[in-house]
């Protein structure tokens, strides 16, 4: 679980009363935009121990948190989240770490996603994600997909079929050249990070 779900959670966990997008937004400083998100996000997580949040949009109506099994939602509580938080801490602060993870999120989502949004789900400001930005554009030009920037809507990935099916059977022919021989090639492991999403993306 994320360092934003987690707080998100705890804040209706800690409320008796539905809180409002407005205000989850402004208590744990994401967009209006990105609560929804987080909310189906933690919904999955939780779906195991029967813990769900729900919502309803209307004046003196917003997200609150129901738990059917509270035994159980206190174990997840008590071993399952602190590995969480211990997990999380720190997880952005390496840059590749955060290059990797923006690739995935290009790769999970056909829409466009706002540069803002990026910067609050990793905790760093406009000018770093810049920076970020700037090497994901890089790892990606090597399998031919560009990144495009669209004002009022954001950034998307553009990605011709044919050239990623011919970067596949070439990463795929290096691959078995390396295990025969032994070679490796820190240019192959910056470009694996996206091999296996695109593998999924090609054959759905």
């Amino acid at each position: 679980m994320k360092e934003i779900e987690l707080k998100l959670l705890q804040k209706l966990k800690e409320s008796n009363e539905p809180i409002g997008t407005s205000e989850l937004s402004e208590m744990i400083g994401v967009s209006r935009s990105r609560i929804k998100a987080i909310v189906k996000e933690i919904n999955t997580e939780l779906e195991s121990v029967n813990v769900r949040i729900e919502g309803k949009t209307g004046l003196g109506n917003g997200y609150v948190l129901h738990v059917d099994d509270q035994e159980r939602f206190d174990h997840y509580l008590g071993e399952v989240l602190p590995e969480a938080i211990r997990h999380n801490e720190g997880l952005f602060s390496n840059q590749d770490a955060r290059v990797n993870y923006i690739i995935q999120r290009f790769l999970q989502t056909g829409n466009y996603i706002k540069a803002d949004d990026l910067a609050e789900e990793l905790s760093i400001s406009k000018n770093q994600l810049s920076k970020d930005l700037k090497l994901v554009r890089t790892r990606f030009r090597k399998v031919g997909i560009e990144v495009i920037n669209k004002p009022y809507y954001g950034l998307k990935i553009d990605a011709n079929e044919i050239k990623l099916r011919q970067y596949l059977a070439k990463i795929e022919s290096e691959k078995l050249f390396s295990s025969n021989y032994g070679t490796t090639s820190s240019e192959n492991s910056d470009e694996n990070i996206i091999l296996a999403q695109l593998k999924t993306i090609i054959i759905n």
